[in-house]
């Protein structure tokens, strides 16, 4: 992997190949996008960039420096996320709901010793939205006072759920949606999947290159929703059928959340056609938000499907009478 390699996102490369090449180099950036579109490859080649042995233009990819920061092994570089958090305190990672004071307490600790194999120490926290108020503030003095040769890199889908204080001592770079078309051809070229079966796949990615290829290892998912949320969308539905849909759906909380994720986006895949159907996505995102609070998921889902049935009956009638 190396910057060429990164899907998309070039004016943000460009700029951050710039900085690097120049040596006026921020002690913190925070990287901003949804989910999968490349934020924390693009921090990983920075963290290569910085420590490549051989380096040209890009890392080279060869060396035992950009190796090791791959495969996620040099003691330099580090990506914080539930996973390493779980290991550092020894605890489940489905316990992990926020990164702690302790692991920002560890980053401090790490991040003032000098690096011992590379030039740079580089902690890539991933998620940052999900620091404890109280990790935040302890966050804070490493960036008001970074260490020589130290780099933080903040990943978030969501910027305004991180403090000011954090937002404004950080660089802050915007990653966009990936176009479908990208997405597209890197699926072609590099998986033999069906055309139709990519299309679909697109559809649902919502311009995630990360989404794209997690739902290519889940293909007979995503063709069996496809057809589900064409029948929930059919005006000829009936309440039986739709009973048996419901029936069909696993009532795991984070499935429904995700069968949410994956409907909304359908949704405003056909409002791009000209469907006049936003009411439809209104409905969704405030379900979606009531997933927030305890609520019972086979009330959700029952309430959910027979308010789109009828809204989209009723839209769908509108549409015809206008025609």
């Amino acid at each position: 992997m190396s910057f060429k390699n990164i899907i998309g996102h070039s004016k943000q490369i460009s700029f951050l190949k710039r900085q690097l090449l120049s040596g006026r180099i921020p002690h913190s950036y925070l990287f901003i996008g949804t989910e999968g579109v490349g934020k924390k490859k693009t921090a990983i080649e920075i963290a290569k960039f910085l420590n490549c042995k051989k380096l040209e233009n890009d890392p080279c990819d060869e060396c035992i420096s950009c190796q090791k920061i791959e495969k996620r092994i040099h003691p330099d570089v580090h990506i914080v996320d539930f996973k390493w958090q779980a290991l550092f305190l020894e605890e489940s990672v489905e316990k992990q709901t926020q990164i702690k004071i302790d692991s920002v307490r560890e980053i401090q600790k790490e991040i003032s010793l000098k690096p011992s194999e590379g030039k740079w120490k580089i902690f890539i926290i991933d998620n940052s939205e999900k620091l404890s108020q109280e990790a935040g503030n302890c966050l804070l003095k490493a960036l008001e006072e970074p260490p020589e040769n130290s780099i933080l890199i903040l990943l978030t889908t969501i910027k305004d759920a991180l403090p000011q204080t954090i937002i404004s001592r950080c660089q802050s770079i915007y990653f966009n949606r990936i176009k479908d078309e990208d997405i597209f051809l890197y699926l072609q070229r590099n998986f033999s999947t069906k055309k139709e079966e990519i299309e679909k796949i697109v559809k649902f990615a919502d311009g995630s290159i990360g989404k794209a290829i997690q739902f290519l290892e889940e293909i007979e998912e995503v063709n069996r929703l496809y057809d589900l949320f064409e029948k929930i969308f059919s005006k000829n539905i009936d309440d039986l059928k739709l009973l048996e849909i419901i029936e069909s759906i696993p009532k795991d909380r984070d499935f429904i959340e995700k069968f949410l994720d994956m409907l909304l986006v359908f949704t405003r895949n056909r409002i791009e056609k000209g469907e006049d159907i936003s009411e439809i996505a209104e409905m969704i995102l405030e379900f979606k938000r009531s997933l927030r609070y305890n609520i019972n998921v086979i009330v959700l889902l029952n309430v959910l499907l027979f308010s789109l049935k009828e809204k989209i009956f009723n839209l769908l009638s509108k549409c015809s009478g206008n025609l």
